[in-house]
């Protein structure tokens, strides 16, 4: 004769055993925690508004409190409609002034390997905006605004008037 086994019991069963199982590994963790304390980090997480980071981020030459979309230290957009340049919230509905289909603005105005240059604008309805970099130390990565687009240039700082590339321009 066989068995019957009754799949209520087993599920229950079953079940109950995880529920022990998980309390068993959560009092486990909290003793963890006893222990070594809660997580910490290490150093000072900082961040500094845009209107008092001493950088051109909306790119149209003004920095900081010179920028007429900044109200103060504390505000946290630069940007400003009316300023030529497509940058931070701008967008072609908010601002069409700045932010036409294609538009490019570059804040070191070409070519400018002395100069830590910004380009911004708006390609196909998106914002953008590229900041001139050391692809190494001595390729200058140079961003610029051709025909409403922007393009990038490799630029060699090797030169008779630079020796090396640094924080985004030849030295």
């Amino acid at each position: 004769m066989k068995k019957r086994v009754n799949k209520k019991n087993s599920i229950k069963d079953s079940m109950t055993t995880n529920v022990l199982l998980t309390v068993a590994i959560v009092i486990v963790l909290f003793l963890i925690l006893a222990l070594i304390g809660p997580p910490t980090l290490k150093g000072k997480a900082t961040y500094t508004r845009e209107c008092a980071d001493k950088v051109d981020n909306d790119g149209d030459g003004y920095i900081d409190l010179k920028d007429k979309g900044c109200k103060d230290k504390n505000d946290d957009l630069e940007a400003n409609c009316g300023d030529n340049v497509c940058s931070g919230n701008e967008g072609i509905i908010s601002c069409p002034k700045d932010c036409e289909l294609d538009s490019c603005s570059d804040s070191d105005k070409g070519y400018q390997t002395g100069i830590k240059g910004t380009v911004t604008g708006t390609n196909n309805r998106k914002n953008f905006a590229f900041v001139d970099y050391c692809k190494n130390d001595k390729t200058l990565v140079e961003y610029n605004c051709k025909n409403n687009l922007y393009q990038s240039v490799f630029i060699n700082c090797i030169s008779s008037s630079s020796t090396r590339c640094q924080s985004g321009i030849c030295v």
